[in-house]
């Protein structure tokens, strides 16, 4: 990716695919059309839908990963410039529960962190 953050849709593509291989998700593409994609991680049942991602490039640019393998919200966020916007939180949370992934709006943060962002 280019430093100066003049990415175009594919970079931004790749970059989060890499970000979820290197997490142990697997290799997968997820295009940035803002829409959930469901797949199977590597795991032992193969060719079940095992998570979902989503990349929507707007005004933020901002990845989630979500596991069904595990029984609480495991989620992965990713941005490329390191950030995780409160206000995309929120957003996350009401998404959350209109998807009936989660019962009531959450306090996210606690699930969503930067610890595995690439520092700058």
């Amino acid at each position: 990716m280019a430093d100066d953050g003049n990415w175009n849709i594919e970079e931004i593509e790749r970059a989060f695919s890499a970000a979820m291989a290197e997490r142990g998700y697997g290799d997968h593409h997820v295009p940035a059309n803002s829409g959930w994609n469901r797949f199977a991680f590597p795991d032992n049942r193969p060719g079940r839908d095992s998570g979902s991602a989503i990349l929507d490039v707007g005004e933020t640019i901002v990845g989630t990963v979500r596991d069904f393998r595990v029984d609480e919200p495991s989620i992965f966020t990713w941005q490329p410039n390191g950030a995780i916007d409160p206000a995309i939180l929120a957003a996350m949370s009401r998404s959350f529960v209109e998807l009936k992934l989660l019962p009531a709006e959450q306090p996210l943060a606690q699930y969503i962190t930067d610890r595995f962002l690439p520092k700058k």
